[in-house]
């Protein structure tokens, strides 16, 4: 180990996995790999990574129920990203809501994910204590788009009356 952050990529597809690693390298962050769930769950309870990037549908325990599996054994520390080919703001809510903190459509390219990551590695969101953060994402799960109260108040006046 050489003290670098590291992000856990979990996916049954290896490939997939490596090729998101990369992008994961060139911000010079150390990458592990686990197949399901379930590996990750043991990994992550061995030695903590600072970020977990995990496609959502996979054979055993898909990224959704580690997310639950995180939260429910207090092992949540430290952002988790979902990927997904399914699209909508349904999918997206229900990520957030299971314990997700992010979620990325597979086949973004690589700046998507690199920006993504870079994001998670440097926001202060995973310094806040987990309840901060639950409620946080809660939050974001309530979130219907064109409700945004500051997008509100640039309204003009009269279309608010």
């Amino acid at each position: 180990m050489t003290g670098a952050q590291t992000v856990l990529f979990v996916d049954d597809e290896p490939l997939v996995a490596r090729l998101y690693a990369r992008a994961a390298a060139s911000l010079g962050l150390e990458t592990r790999f686990a197949e399901d769930g379930g590996l990750a769950l043991a990994q992550i309870a061995a030695s903590p990574p600072d970020i977990i990037v995990s496609d959502w549908l996979m054979p055993g325990m898909s990224g959704l129920e580690l997310a639950e599996a995180l939260v429910r054994k207090q092992l949540k520390t430290m952002p988790l990203i979902l990927l997904s080919a399914r699209e909508g703001g349904a999918t997206l809510q229900s990520g957030l809501a299971h314990g997700a903190d992010d979620f990325l459509l597979k086949g973004v390219s690589f700046e998507t994910v690199i920006a993504r990551l870079r994001f998670w590695m440097q926001a202060p969101l995973p310094g806040l204590p987990p309840d901060a953060r639950a409620r946080a994402r809660a939050g974001l799960a309530h979130y219907r788009p064109g409700h945004d109260p500051v997008l509100l108040l640039q309204m003009p006046r009269d279309l608010l009356i």
